[in-house]
């Protein structure tokens, strides 16, 4: 499944998209910086920028279910 993953880059969220990743899912991981795409990258994810202070409808399509990790 396709996944889009919101918080993908805090530490609680990178833990998030390695379980997906490994579990089989196609995981698309928001990143705002794009310093943090190789991290992403690493974790097996797709990194896709986006800002939830600007629409996601363009980082949404395709995607089944999505994630939001909030932080603490």
């Amino acid at each position: 499944m396709k996944i889009l993953v919101a918080g993908a880059t805090g530490r609680t969220g990178q833990h998030v998209v390695r379980f997906l990743h490994e579990a089989g899912h196609t995981v698309h991981a928001m990143v705002r910086k794009p310093e943090q795409r190789d991290a992403m990258a690493a974790l097996g994810a797709e990194p896709v920028f986006g800002d939830f202070t600007k629409p996601l409808g363009y980082t949404l399509q395709g995607c089944r279910g999505a994630v939001f990790v909030a932080g603490a």
